[in-house]
């Protein structure tokens, strides 16, 4: 058991301010910022009067083809689309349900449409390859959220991630977190809705939307520029979903058994005969039990739901999601200590997006984030609940040993998002985001909450309850 004393008093740990300015014009084909939105590009006919309009998720836009027979239109939040081609105002052409995904562009062509004539002989050829995007130079895996209603992944961030090549699982140490390329598991950046929502105490991990409010998650690899700051490994950017002219709403509770779940192998004491001057330890001999694991599982249980929808229809869209994931285990220690564990987690997670279509020129995007967590630090003895001595002898536990030591952290995000439209070929966005995040706290059988910071001029341990990190970003492109 690692129970801590509180000693001392307020500690507040605040990072210290970045501010990442960068000043520029949004140019044709150009993806900005942290990635959350896509671009529609292709060509048209160059005749006077020729324009094309994109809408969809809330978003109205119409451009000019240019002279050269080519039109782009960018920062869309990521969504499907109709793409329509108008000629001094009259349809000449309409596709429907385009689909982009976040930081890359999807390529919509009209002159076959435009130029169409009746053949006598017509020959169809197919590709089952996927078009190149040529906007982007990232090497990145975008997983949609049709995608994931599909798929038989983890409900996490780093679940996803391991879809992408070249990732793979970080040592267990560290809970959930992953590797790219071999890099350590802190040096990767987190992003919901183009802010860094990274834990900044550690650098490992970082805030996570609920999983049924995933829209999109891109996994960048390698080749992304410097705009994703504190990121030597790769980027998990995920993006929320966002209310529309339809009222959207939905629940789900994902439930994993005990009884489901299959036992972990107990330990013996090696059979193999010692080499010589060698003996056991006392109270042990060659193939028997030292850990019995055969109780060691436990249930999983996570509540989701979410509401989206139109408060003005075409001006002001809300989105609302909330999960709760519930965990309860048993741990049994070795012989030698002679301890079971009973603990319990919960982590609790909410996501709130609104979006104000100004005008047809300006959005106003707002998120709000919380994540509160409670129960377990990964370590043997600890999380809601108590640990009893255990009779090796009879495989079974007996008196109270001790309330499990605790631990808790939180996070709070709030991110606000301009987006102006100056000119077809120019856009100016400004985002601005903050972060309290609390630091692990501990609760042992005083119940007294601390965190232990080391001081690297005493060396000695300092606590307090109240222990926290703050971020602010500011980015203007």
């Amino acid at each position: 058991m690692n129970n801590r004393k509180l000693t001392g008093g307020a500690l507040t740990r605040r990072n210290a301010l970045t501010v990442a300015l960068a000043v520029g014009l949004g140019f044709t084909g150009v993806a900005f910022g942290q990635a959350t939105t896509g671009t529609i590009f292709g060509t048209a006919p160059s005749a006077a009067g020729q324009t094309v309009q994109v809408t969809g998720s809330g978003v109205s836009r119409k451009v000019t083809v240019g002279q050269n027979g080519r039109y782009t239109v960018s920062n869309l939040p990521v969504g499907t689309y109709t793409v329509t081609l108008s000629n001094n105002g009259e349809v000449v052409s309409t596709h429907n349900n385009v689909s982009i995904a976040v930081g890359s562009g999807t390529e919509v062509d009209f002159n076959t449409a435009a130029n169409a004539q009746e053949l006598s002989q017509v020959q169809v050829r197919a590709n089952a390859l996927p078009s190149i995007d040529v906007t982007s130079v990232n090497s990145s895996t975008v997983i949609t959220a049709s995608d994931l209603e599909k798929l038989p992944v983890g409900r996490s961030a780093e679940s996803i991630a391991l879809l992408s090549p070249g990732t793979v699982q970080g040592s267990g140490y560290f809970g959930n977190a992953v590797s790219f390329g071999g890099s350590s598991v802190a040096e990767n950046a987190y992003y919901v809705n183009g802010y860094n929502t990274g834990e900044p105490y550690r650098n490992i991990g970082g805030f996570q939307l609920p999983y049924g409010s995933i829209a999109q998650q891109e996994t960048l690899t390698g080749g992304f520029s410097a705009k994703y700051g504190r990121s030597d490994g790769g980027v998990i950017s995920q993006v929320g979903k966002r209310g529309t002219n339809e009222w959207h709403f939905g629940g789900q509770i994902a439930w994993t058994p005990r009884f489901l779940r299959a036992s972990p192998k107990s330990e013996y004491m090696p059979t193999q005969s010692l080499p010589a001057g060698f003996t056991h330890q006392a109270g042990y001999a060659p193939g028997q039990l030292n850990r019995y694991r055969a109780h060691d599982k436990g249930w999983q249980t996570v509540y989701s739901a979410y509401v989206g929808g139109p408060l003005i229809k075409d001006k002001l869209f809300i989105f609302l999601a909330a999960e709760q994931t519930k965990n309860k285990y048993t741990s049994t220690s070795s012989r030698s200590l002679s301890q079971v564990s009973y603990y319990t987690t919960h982590r609790n997670k909410f996501y709130g997006k609104v979006d104000w279509n100004i005008d047809d020129n300006n959005v106003l995007e707002g998120t709000f984030l919380q994540s509160d967590y409670n129960g377990s630090d990964g370590t043997f003895g600890t999380g809601i609940g108590a640990t009893y001595n255990y009779d090796y002898n009879t495989l079974k536990s007996g008196t109270f040993n001790s309330v499990n030591t605790q631990s808790a952290d939180n996070a709070k995000i709030m991110i606000a998002h301009y987006t102006s439209y100056i000119t077809d070929n120019a856009t100016l966005s400004v985002l601005y985001g903050k972060g309290d995040f609390q630091n692990p706290a501990y609760w042992g059988s005083n119940v007294d909450p601390n965190i232990g910071i080391i001081n690297n001029q005493n060396r000695a341990t300092s606590y307090a309850d109240d222990a926290s990190s703050r971020t602010k970003g500011l980015r203007v492109d």
